[in-house]
């Protein structure tokens, strides 16, 4: 219900992507992550499970009442897709900090953080799509499983507050 009145940001990790291998020693000059190809990224799949965790999440958006102002992706197709798979009004934008093993790895978790501290626009949320493998300890976004969102309250003048996590096949549970 606190979701309905808005203020939250909300960490998904990207659906299940198991199809294809990252080729991170291509280069950054090919960028390679933005590519939709299994050859060169891996990609959402197989489709049952990657479906599954997106259609719970659009499910929960068409019918709780939440509103989302902002929409932000990783660059990698994986993140993008389920991004646009949650049927939010909101485009996803590429936020290149939450792309993982492209830019500085080491600055992503205190990247990630400080956006999540962003204000959303009155009565609504900002949604982020990443990755959840860091290099150093990133506490709440770190081991999250495929289509799981850690909650965050941002918190002016202090660090944001987390909530809690939610898994896919639990946004059906909440009110």
């Amino acid at each position: 219900q606190a979701l309905v009145g808005g203020g939250y940001a909300l960490f998904f990790h990207h659906a299940t992507a198991n199809v294809g291998v990252d080729q991170t020693d291509a280069g950054v000059a090919s960028q390679w992550w933005k590519s939709c190809d299994e050859a060169l990224a891996r990609q959402l799949g197989p489709a049952a499970a990657s479906d599954a965790e997106i259609d719970n999440v659009r499910a929960f958006f068409a019918t709780s009442g939440v509103q989302v102002s902002e929409l932000y992706a990783s660059e990698f197709c994986r993140a993008r897709q389920t991004a646009e798979g949650f049927g939010l009004a909101a485009p996803a934008i590429g936020l290149p900090s939450l792309n993982l093993h492209v830019y500085p790895e080491a600055m992503r978790c205190g990247d990630a953080l400080s956006s999540l501290n962003a204000q959303p626009a009155a009565g609504t949320n900002i949604v982020y799509v990443g990755h959840a493998q860091y290099q150093q300890p990133c506490p709440n976004l770190d081991g999250l499983v495929p289509g799981q969102a850690a909650i965050y309250k941002p918190q002016l003048g202090a660090p944001t507050r987390f909530v809690g996590h939610v898994n896919s096949a639990g946004w059906a549970q909440l009110p």
